[in-house]
Parts: C-alpha cells; structure tokens; sequence
C-alpha cells in the first residue's frame, strides 16, 4: 500500500504515527538509489532499514570519482573503520560514514557496468545478495 495513501487519505487513527516512522517508509517505498555521508549512529540506524555500509576498500575506490568538493571541502581522508574525516574550517573536522541503498549499486552496475573493476563488481555483488535480490528490483 503506498504509504503515503496509507496515512493521508484515510481516516485517522487513534494512535498517532511518529513523524520518523512515516520518513522511513516514505523513503523506502521510494526504491531510490541514494548515498550519503551520515554521523555513525545514523548509519547504523540506516542499515537496519536496509541502507548498506560500504567496507574500506569500497568506499577508497569510489572515493576516486566523487569530487572533495561535493562535500563542501578540497580534501578528504578514508580512515580505516570505514568512516571519512572531512575537515571544516568553521566546525573542524567531522568524521562520517558511507551509506547506500542497494538500488544506488544496481544504478552503479547499470550505469557504469565497463569502468567498474572486476573485483569491485564481484564485491558490489556479494553485499547485494546478502539480502534477497527481489527486495529491490
């Protein structure tokens, strides 16, 4: 049921639904193909909705074709717990974490299926399956 159907055009309720609760589908029912940079207890709040967090070596290697700037910056550092320290000249630097959902890898694959190493594309695949492939599609 399209949820935003779901809590608009029907009758309310006595519960109330919290407003973070009604994000998450919205955004899930969406089947986006989405990436982000987020503090850790946000990616580990997104995995459990089912975002991926990309391993080290991933996040190096894609690291490569996004631009320091997209994050507001002229230089970036992959630590090694898989997060990102961005540094910010008003705040200092903030550490951040990669996270995407398994439609952001399918688009990737599609997209850009001959300039994706071999290797990658085998990991890309393993962390897709660890789910059930139809989820997303």
């Amino acid at each position: 049921m399209n949820t935003f159907k779901k809590y608009f055009n029907e009758p309310l309720v006595e519960d109330i639904i919290p407003l973070e609760t009604l994000y998450q589908e919205l955004l899930l029912e969406q089947r986006l193909p989405l990436w982000g940079a987020v503090s850790n207890d946000l990616a580990q709040m997104a995995t459990k909705l089912g975002f991926i967090r990309p391993p080290v070596f991933m996040i190096k290697l894609l690291m490569k074709s996004v631009p320091p700037t997209v994050f507001g910056t002229e230089s970036l550092i992959v630590n090694s717990d898989g997060s990102v320290s961005v540094p910010y000249s008003d705040v200092g630097t903030v550490k951040k974490y990669f996270i995407v959902t398994p439609q952001y890898f399918y688009k990737l694959l599609k997209e850009f299926w001959f300039k994706i190493p071999t290797l990658l594309k085998k990991h890309i695949n393993n962390l897709l399956h660890r789910k059930t492939v139809n989820e997303y599609i």
